[in-house]
């Protein structure tokens, strides 16, 4: 489960464990968490939960930002209005 918040570029504060359960508080950026509930199903054999609530807005690390960059000039590419301009 360690694994999977830090592959989605999440920080780990705390974990508690209490005799088969284990908490963990992380933070870990919404636009990540997208298929976390599916994931984290398959890793604890469908007895994993987890909750979520806002703690800040953060600037997106530079490579997030030329992702999301380019995705808005190619859907500008293609659509019809920007042919017409």
């Amino acid at each position: 489960v360690m694994g999977g918040i830090s592959r989605r570029r999440g920080i780990v504060h705390n974990s508690t464990s209490e005799s088969e359960f284990c908490t963990i508080e992380a933070d870990i950026p919404l636009g990540e968490m997208f298929g976390y509930s599916t994931e984290l199903r398959s890793m604890t054999q469908g007895k994993g939960e987890y909750s979520m609530e806002y703690n800040r807005h953060e600037i997106a690390p530079n490579h997030v930002i030329a992702k999301l960059v380019d995705a808005w000039a190619a859907k500008r590419a293609a659509s019809p209005a920007a042919a017409a301009a």
